[in-house]
């Protein structure tokens, strides 16, 4: 590719003071030029509302086909546009390269999600929470898709469809057996107790969690 081709906004940002020539020797090195590199995910992030972003952000994986926050970042913009099933694809591919990264597991399971594909969709995101295990996100993700199983709207733990999974609840339960100290698990936990009206149970969770992340304070302090 010579200097005179047309590119994208981002990269006519980052040639103005690097020669496009010269981006493209250095991608193809074992190493990523990071001081560049992060500049330009940082200029990426600024035009995510931008019709430019896309082809920005696909010129860039060209040079970089390994960059596990490239594709990162075109799965959740593939999303944010509702293309769910390009989304799947992607989240796929990705994980063929980076198979053990929970949030391409998470991404792919709102994916599946969004297309009606549940028990495919519960799958990716135990194995997010197998890998993450005290990520917040994939533990809303769970109660989410408990409301889409059963017919529930968004919002609250609370809603009709997280009362149509029972299952939801016993599986954190398990969790809990064997990660007696996972904060944001036993938080996770009270919080559908608490919509199903378990508020002993709940209650006792929450302090539990309380008294975990106060403990850790005095050890860190």
């Amino acid at each position: 590719m010579s200097a005179s081709t047309p590119k994208p906004r981002i990269i006519r940002l980052i040639t103005s003071l690097v020669p496009i020539e010269t981006l493209e020797r250095l991608s193809r090195l074992s190493q990523e030029p990071a001081q560049i590199f992060d500049e330009a995910i940082a200029l990426l992030a600024e035009l995510r509302t931008s019709s430019e972003f896309e082809a920005d952000l696909r010129r860039m994986r060209e040079w970089y086909p390994h960059s596990l926050e490239l594709g990162l970042t075109l799965g959740r913009f593939l999303e944010d546009e509702r293309r769910f099933t390009e989304a799947e694809a992607h989240w796929r591919a990705l994980l063929r390269d980076f198979p053990t990264v929970p949030d391409a597991h998470l991404g792919l399971g709102r994916a599946l999600e969004q297309t009606g594909a549940f028990a495919a969709a519960q799958s990716a995101y135990l194995r997010a929470r197998d890998l993450d295990p005290e990520n917040p996100d994939i533990y809303a993700a769970l109660v989410s898709l408990a409301r889409a199983r059963g017919g529930g709207s968004t919002g609250d733990p609370g809603e009709p469809g997280v009362l149509a999974e029972p299952g939801l609840l016993d599986r954190y339960r398990e969790f809990a057996e064997r990660e007696r100290t996972n904060t944001v698990l036993l938080d996770a936990m009270a919080g559908i107790e608490e919509a199903l009206g378990l508020t002993e149970e709940a209650a006792a969770h929450r302090l539990r969690a309380e008294e975990l992340r106060a403990r850790e304070e005095d050890q860190n302090s």
